[in-house]
């Protein structure tokens, strides 16, 4: 296809050179442009020739109130700092005595420690030397009362013995005389 066949309505012609559509968009997008920095630029400029005649007309201000506030303050921090300093040592002193304590306790927490240790031991040497009594004293008890029992079911037997053979006896007497008593 040719340019001559295209829309007619879609082209223009200036000074000889022919713009289409798109041709058009791009030149009126650049002067577009170019006016939006200009219009920038003279903004600029403006505030640029306002702020030269303010600087221009700037006196600079009594600063002597300023000074003498300045001294004052840098008399107050100067007796801050030195507050600030004695602080710091008292802390440092307070410290040194808390550790002072501290390692007292811990001193006197492991001799409490070992003391503790030490009769834990002896009062375990104590109980098991009383468990071996209590159990040799109840071995013994043990012994007595089986050899007690022994004893007792001896003559228990022997008792029950010496009735059987009466019985038996007394039996045997009657089967042998029924008419006697």
């Amino acid at each position: 296809m040719s340019d001559e066949n295209e829309n007619p309505g879609t082209s223009i012609e200036i000074g000889g050179i022919k713009f289409t559509g798109g041709k058009i968009f791009a030149v009126l997008t650049a002067l577009s442009t170019a006016a939006g920095g200009v219009w920038g630029g003279a903004f600029i400029y403006r505030d640029y020739m306002d702020m030269k005649a303010q600087i221009e007309n700037y006196v600079a201000p009594d600063l002597s109130g300023i000074e003498q506030r300045v001294a004052v303050a840098q008399e107050n921090v100067d007796k801050t700092v030195q507050y600030s300093q004695d602080i710091k040592n008292d802390l440092k002193d307070d410290l040194r005595t808390l550790e002072g304590v501290v390692e007292d306790l811990e001193r006197s927490n492991r001799e409490f420690q070992r003391d503790v240790t030490q009769d834990v031991k002896d009062m375990r040497k104590e109980v098991e030397i009383t468990i071996r009594e209590v159990r040799r004293y109840s071995d013994e008890t043990v012994k007595e009362v089986n050899d007690n029992i022994n004893r007792i079911d001896k003559e228990t037997t022997s008792r029950i013995k010496t009735v059987q053979k009466d019985l038996e006896a007394k039996i045997q007497k009657s089967l042998d005389n029924p008419l006697a008593n």
